[in-house]
């Protein structure tokens, strides 16, 4: 038995792969959202047709990403 290094794809599947968005992942989404007069869960049916709170970690840093990018531009 040999311990493996950590997984380094990991980082390319971004915050949190399939595992339910964190609470840290909704609510950003959420204060992002609301500082461009967006509604969040409207927001997140519009790109992934689920609720802010049935998001998965990838999904959300999907979004945030893209949040954060219109936010810069």
């Amino acid at each position: 038995f040999t311990l493996s290094p950590l997984n380094p794809s990991r980082s390319k599947v971004g915050g949190g792969g399939s595992k339910p968005a964190s609470s840290k992942q909704t609510g950003l989404i959420a204060n992002l959202c609301q500082q461009q007069s967006k509604n969040p869960d409207s927001f997140v049916q519009e790109h992934f047709n689920k609720s802010l709170t049935d998001l998965q970690g990838s999904e959300a840093d999907t979004l945030i990403k893209m949040l954060n990018n219109k936010r810069k531009g």
